[in-house]
């Protein structure tokens, strides 16, 4: 968690995930940004020339494209900025909160956070202010009941009524994942539960967020995996490590700067290989696929390892709600860049004209 607006504009990002390259460096040690929802919203983002839209699972357009920036649905509304304002607008592409912030998170837990001028406040799903929170320099969105706040260089975390529930005493702090939260004390990373107790102790040089119960770590540059309690499961010995998902995590053996060599795999909880193969460039699983590439080409392998989506891309996402967004081979269509989306068969849903 950084402070001031990195925490909040780190969650109103928009750019596409992208699949896990080898001179990725530094997106291969961070966890993505994920936001949930306590509803689905089957809405999916389209980005056209004549601007931002939304199609629904079978591709119809739902919220015709406008030239605005905007995210993806989350507690029934997006965020969209025109004219560097936040607003927020409603599955039906109708105005709900109107363009007014300066830095806005998604809705999670059906708040909001968002800053004009200086003051940072959390919003409900009218726009009205449920928080004022302008003592602090940054808030993250709340995980669990609790958001992580900073004030001073210093980290802790507030709850809904505002009140502070962990002191500000960290020196970084993350948003709570499967009833832990990653804290920083003295360049070292540890986790705490929800009553602020050390449940793992700050000795590692970097900590992932927990998920599936393990979390990736790093000792002498080497990286493993914890369980819950902070014991070493899997031990450092990957040079590169993602957070598991599905019961999965993609590791690599060796990584070498510029290199075309396949050094990607999965290995399960235990740390046994989950299957054969390897691969040059690969994400994490979501609804049973994972995209992967051996070569130029990338495809949807299942988690026995065997395509269920040919290799016929230049990149693609994680499946969500059924569909994954793709870019088609330039090959194919003789143009710079030309994306979509793809259904679990590999059925072409939408796609730029």
């Amino acid at each position: 968690m950084a402070t001031k607006d990195c925490m909040v504009m780190a969650m109103a990002r928009s750019t596409p995930h992208k699949m896990y390259r080898l001179f990725l460096i530094t997106q291969l040690i961070l966890a993505p940004a994920a936001f949930g929802s306590d509803e689905v919203i089957n809405l999916f983002r389209v980005i056209t020339s004549q601007g931002n839209g939304f199609i629904n699972p079978t591709g119809k357009m739902i919220i015709p494209p406008k030239e605005w920036i905007a995210g993806e649905f989350s507690d029934g509304l997006a965020y969209v900025n025109a004219d560097n304002k936040y607003g927020f607008i409603d599955t039906n592409g109708r105005p709900v909160i109107a363009l007014q912030y300066e830095v806005v998170s998604p809705f999670h837990e059906h708040l909001a956070i968002a800053r004009s001028g200086k003051k940072y406040q959390a919003i409900d799903q009218s726009g009205r202010q449920i928080l004022d929170l302008s003592e602090f320099d940054g808030v993250n969105s709340f995980f669990d009941g609790l958001a992580a706040v900073a004030r001073k260089s210093k980290h802790g975390y507030i709850d809904k009524s505002g009140k502070v529930r962990i002191p500000l005493t960290f020196d970084d702090s993350k948003d709570f994942q499967e009833g832990l939260a990653r804290i920083k004390v003295g360049g070292l990373w540890g986790a705490i539960d929800e009553h602020g107790q050390i449940v793992v102790p700050p000795r590692f040089q970097f900590l992932g967020d927990f998920s599936n119960q393990r979390a990736a770590i790093t000792i002498d540059d080497k990286f493993g995996f914890i369980d819950t309690k902070g014991d070493v499961v899997i031990p450092c010995r990957y040079s590169r490590a993602l957070e598991f998902s599905d019961g999965l995590a993609l590791v690599a053996d060796e990584f070498v700067l510029g290199s075309e060599g396949a050094v990607w795999h999965y290995i399960d909880r235990s740390g046994k290989p989950a299957f054969p193969g390897t691969f040059s460039s690969a994400d994490s699983f979501s609804e049973g696929l994972a995209a992967v590439s051996k070569a130029t080409d990338v495809g949807y392998i299942d988690k026995s390892g065997k395509y269920l989506i040919a290799p016929q891309f230049s990149d693609g996402q994680r499946f969500r709600d059924g569909l994954a967004w793709v870019e088609f081979s330039r090959a194919a269509h003789g143009r710079a860049s030309v994306s979509g989306y793809i259904s679990r068969t590999g059925q072409v849903i939408w796609k730029q004209k």
